[in-house]
């Protein structure tokens, strides 16, 4: 059987081992193709419905518990669970924000302001403010003004 990969001689090429040649008459003559099982099927999917169920259930016991921890204990990698959160169960990360509590006594004032500026700019003019603000895992904040 290997003489007949060796052709004419006049080019190399690499000649498969005998036992190799072998499994892939059997593969063929029992499965009809040369190839693997396996190679050719689509990879299963973890967001099936009783994981999708799991993941809801996790996060109703213990909504406070990270992605990375649920994950863990869920036994299915963190990119999963997270696909699972935003495909299958429309959660969404959100970035915190620090706000102030506005007072009835606020809003008079706030107008008050918003007034005065736009008197100072002629009517065809375009201005732009921005709040930024940063915030680190550790919990600090930094707010920088508009300029």
């Amino acid at each position: 059987m290997q003489r007949a990969f060796f052709g004419d001689g006049s080019t190399f090429r690499a000649v498969p081992n005998a036992n190799t040649i072998q499994s892939w008459v059997r593969r063929l003559e029992e499965t009809g193709t040369t190839l693997r099982r396996g190679t050719h099927d689509r990879r299963r999917s973890i967001r099936t419905p009783e994981n999708v169920q799991l993941v809801r259930a996790a996060i109703e016991q213990s909504p406070g518990r990270s992605a990375r921890k649920h994950a863990f204990a869920l036994g299915m990698s963190c990119s999963s669970l997270r696909r699972i959160f935003y495909l299958d169960l429309q959660f969404h990360p959100y970035k915190m924000m620090l706000a102030h509590e506005l007072s009835v006594a606020d809003y008079p004032n706030h107008r008050n302001l918003y007034e005065q500026m736009l008197a100072q700019f002629p009517p065809a003019a375009v201005f732009f403010s921005s709040n930024k603000a940063h915030f680190h895992l550790s919990g600090a904040v930094i707010k920088q003004g508009s300029k």
